[in-house]
């Protein structure tokens, strides 16, 4: 039986502890991002806040939109792990749909996401690759309220522009950062058992 290599064990260690590392960064660009806008929040503001050098920044991004991307990458996936867990979740249309707000409203206590205004500021390539991830989780949310139309937890409705007006304005539309979570989240809740279930 092959054992480890001590150089792959140590590149290992490496390359987990820069993803640490570049976690933490994306966090704090984040934050100061949405606190000062992309053109005020300079990399230098960032490494400041991060206790690094600016040079220090340049190891792990070359570039303040190549952070900003990262940022929406980041968000992008901590979304989607959540609407595929209202997906896996047992139960009609609405108790899934209802599951995803559930979980987006835990996420926003958790984590803090880009704001959707700084999206402007990245770069066609970098636009496109997020558009198709949002794409297709609208896709993936319309299927769910699809099956609740099917199995008549939701009322008749055009599935898409259900989700494009109700949950991407959820997702989109940063007025969780104000107000209490639970109040948030329960108010969420009856809105969408009022607007999508079935009478």
């Amino acid at each position: 039986m092959k054992t480890e290599r001590p150089r792959n064990r140590w590149k290992a260690t490496r390359n987990i502890r820069r993803e640490a590392r570049q976690e933490e960064i994306l966090k704090v660009a984040t934050l100061t991002m949405n606190e000062l806008g992309y053109s005020r929040a300079s990399m230098a503001e960032i490494a400041r806040r991060l206790g690094l050098t600016y040079n220090a920044l340049y190891h792990y991004f070359d570039s303040k939109e190549e952070i900003l991307s990262a940022c929406f990458l980041r968000g992008s996936r901590l979304l989607r792990a959540r609407i595929d867990a209202a997906v896996q979740t047992e139960g009609s249309g609405l108790e899934r749909l209802l599951c995803f707000v559930d979980e987006f409203m835990a996420l926003v206590e958790e984590e803090v996401l880009p704001a959707s205004n700084l999206i402007l500021n990245l770069s066609p390539r970098y636009l496109e690759d997020f558009a198709k991830r949002s794409e297709a989780d609208q896709a993936t949310l319309a299927g769910i309220v699809a099956s609740g139309i099917e199995d008549g937890s939701i009322a008749r409705c055009d599935p898409m522009l259900a989700v494009s007006f109700t949950l991407s304005g959820l997702i989109n539309f940063p007025f969780y950062r104000y107000e209490a979570p639970d109040t948030i989240k329960d108010g969420v809740i009856a809105f969408f058992e009022r607007a999508h279930a079935r009478r």
